[in-house]
């Protein structure tokens, strides 16, 4: 019993301390307040949607077969004050999901074209962004 307590200790510690900070992307998608909640009662969410912010594309420059993909302006953002995507505007490094429409689909990847460029932005299916969460949670206890 005390060994179960210790475990369950350094597990909730570990959960606590990995879900603390909001990522800068996920500061601008949601309210402080939304934030604060998350901190006090759902420190695991929290870190999904820091995880989410980052990880849920990849960004391919060459891409083969990708004329018959949608085009990435096709992805409406949440906001008035967000810009619609473009190619010219797209950059993966700063690329905030978070600030957009994206819904994922539950076992289809969704693909991408930035317009004529031969540039596709991937974006994971649930069922696979839900394993690589948990593999992250896994490494980061």
């Amino acid at each position: 019993m005390k060994n179960f307590i210790i475990v369950a200790s350094f597990l909730l510690i570990s959960s606590l301390a990995i879900s603390q900070t909001a990522s800068d992307k996920v500061q601008a998608a949601f309210s402080e307040e939304k934030i604060t909640e998350l901190k006090e009662n759902d420190p695991n969410q929290l870190e999904y949607w820091n995880f989410y912010a980052d990880e849920v594309f990849v960004y391919n420059p060459n891409a083969k077969n990708w004329q018959s993909f949608d085009d990435i302006s096709t992805i409406e953002p949440k906001f008035e004050n967000v810009p619609q995507l473009t190619a010219e505007n797209f950059e993966p490094e700063t690329f905030n999901p978070l600030l957009y429409d994206i819904e994922l689909k539950d076992k289809e990847i969704q693909y991408f074209k930035l317009g004529d460029t031969g540039k596709v932005v991937m974006i994971y299916s649930n069922l696979r962004f839900d394993i690589l969460f948990e593999r992250h949670m896994t490494n980061e206890q």
